[in-house]
């Protein structure tokens, strides 16, 4: 199992097939959304911004994530958020890894927090 660090990019690698959803066990998100209408304003957002090409399918993953509690939002407790700029999958040993369009995965890192 993996964990997702970026709602709008993991999201997308699962729309795109770089990533099996079966595989993820959540996504920790940057996000602060305290009510289903704040989390549907940023999927508005997002489907504009990230998910052009998919925008249903995304909006379908990422509302389904939500409602099976695997949406993890730091901020809603004050936490710090994870850094993501060595990539935006860890694996269970909080190892960050950059997984490519081909499933290629490299560790860059341990996770990182701002």
């Amino acid at each position: 199992m993996i964990i997702g660090l970026s709602l709008s990019f993991c999201i997308n690698d699962i729309c795109r097939g770089v990533v099996n959803e079966s595989e993820v066990e959540k996504i920790i998100t940057s996000t602060s959304c305290s009510t289903p209408s704040e989390f549907e304003e940023v999927l508005d957002e997002y489907c504009r911004c990230y998910w052009y090409d998919f925008p249903d399918r995304a909006r379908t993953l990422a509302t389904k994530f939500w409602l099976q509690g695997r949406i993890e939002q730091p901020r809603l407790k004050g936490q710090r958020t994870n850094f993501i700029g060595n990539g935006h999958w860890m694996n269970q040993n909080k190892q960050v890894l950059r997984i490519k369009a081909n499933g290629a995965r490299t560790i860059t890192g341990t996770l990182r927090t701002y």
